[in-house]
C-alpha cells in the first residue's frame, strides 16, 4: 500500500468516526463502498461495555467508595 492509498484509508476512517455515511465516504475518499463497509466494522465499537456506559449518569456511581480506595494507607484516620 503506497502513501496515497494509505492516506485515503486514514481519511475514510476519520470520516467514519465522525459519523459520515459510508456512501459519502466512498465518494469523497475514492474507495470502493465494500472497502468502506469493512472499515466501518473495524472503526465502529461493537462492545457491550460501551452500550452499558451510554446509559449511566452520575447517580449510578458511588464516589465515596472510589475516594476511599484511592486514599494512602496511612490516611485511615481522615475518615
Amino acid at each position: 500500500m503506497n502513501n496515497t492509498t494509505k492516506a485515503k484509508y486514514e481519511l475514510a476512517e476519520k470520516m467514519l468516526k465522525g459519523h459520515i455515511e459510508p456512501e459519502e465516504v466512498a465518494i469523497m475518499a475514492g474507495i470502493p463502498l465494500e472497502e468502506v463497509e469493512k472499515l466501518k466494522e473495524k472503526v465502529t465499537p461493537n462492545n457491550t461495555e460501551v452500550e452499558i456506559l451510554k446509559n449511566l449518569d452520575f447517580q449510578d456511581f458511588n464516589i465515596g467508595e472510589i475516594l476511599e480506595d484511592n486514599l494512602p494507607a496511612d490516611a485511615s484516620d481522615i475518615l
